[in-house]
């Protein structure tokens, strides 16, 4: 059996209080062992706490009051005022649908733009679909003023289903066709317009409106099929104006009057044949 000798106990003690000082006898070392100093508390002057104590009790008091209006809610014309002045409110404490609409009624009364987008946004967030279109329909002030507030914001969705819980059918199918009217790839918008006169066909005072968007289906399928051709003649070189006058621009989202030049110039004496798509 081997034995391992301790070396630290024939050591002498001398050499070993040189390599593990004692750490609280008071000796002098190199540098100091524990040099460490807890924080202290910062410390202010009276003003400052003086201010910060103000700002407590105020919060303490606004806690106070909106607990108070849990369940005794301020009146409407004071929740206006404070809407129009800047000053802290809130609308979460009205609950029923008479009280609801009274706030709106109170802003068109004092005609506050920021008063009526708070309470119309509160209204719309709070609010089925159907009950607030129905509500707000009796209210052409504010009506008009949210179709703006969304017309600014673009949110084109929110607007078009407004006007189908109206029943505006004209507003509503001509906010379809301005959306579309932005659509730069051909098949795309010939899908929309198609989407538009399969919904709107049998609505009623939507007749007069349908027939230019029908033209415009014509004129684009039109377009759609004279560039198809003309990009395979290209290719193929059989159209011989083509090739000594070649095209600068597709006949695509041309106007029909462009569309009657360039058929005149690129196929003088030609038929399509083909039917519409």
């Amino acid at each position: 059996m081997v034995r391992v000798e301790d070396k630290s106990e024939s050591e002498p003690e001398e050499e070993r209080a040189k390599k593990f000082p004692d750490l609280f006898d008071g000796s002098e070392t190199d540098g100091p062992l524990l040099d460490f100093e807890f924080p202290r508390e910062p410390e202010i002057s009276v003003t400052a706490y003086n201010a910060i104590k103000k700002e407590l009790q105020q919060c303490k008091n606004t806690i106070t009051s909106l607990r108070l209006l849990r369940w005794n809610p301020e009146p409407p014309e004071k929740i206006i005022k404070s809407i129009i002045f800047g000053e802290p409110y809130s609308l979460e404490t009205c609950k029923s649908l008479a009280d609801k609409f009274s706030f709106l009624d109170m802003a068109i009364y004092y005609y506050d733009g920021n008063a009526i987008t708070a309470i119309l946004i509160f209204l719309k967030r709070t609010l089925k679909p159907s009950i607030f279109a129905k509500n707000l329909k009796t209210r052409p002030v504010g009506l008009n003023h949210f179709i703006r507030y969304l017309e600014n914001l673009q949110d084109w969705k929110t607007l078009l289903n407004l006007y189908k819980e109206l029943y505006r059918t004209e507003d509503a199918m001509m906010l379809q066709y301005r959306c579309i009217s932005k659509l730069q790839d051909p098949k795309k918008k010939l899908q929309e317009i198609d989407k538009i006169l399969s919904e709107y066909r049998n609505a009623p005072k939507a007749s007069e409106i349908l027939v230019p968007i029908e033209e415009e289906r014509k004129l684009l399928a039109r377009q759609m099929e004279i560039e198809e051709e003309d990009k395979e003649s290209e290719k193929q070189g059989k159209n011989a104006v083509l090739r000594y006058h070649p095209r600068t621009a597709s006949i695509q989202f041309k106007p029909l009057i462009t569309t009657l030049y360039y058929c005149a110039f690129y196929h003088f004496r030609q038929v399509f044949v083909k039917p519409y798509r």
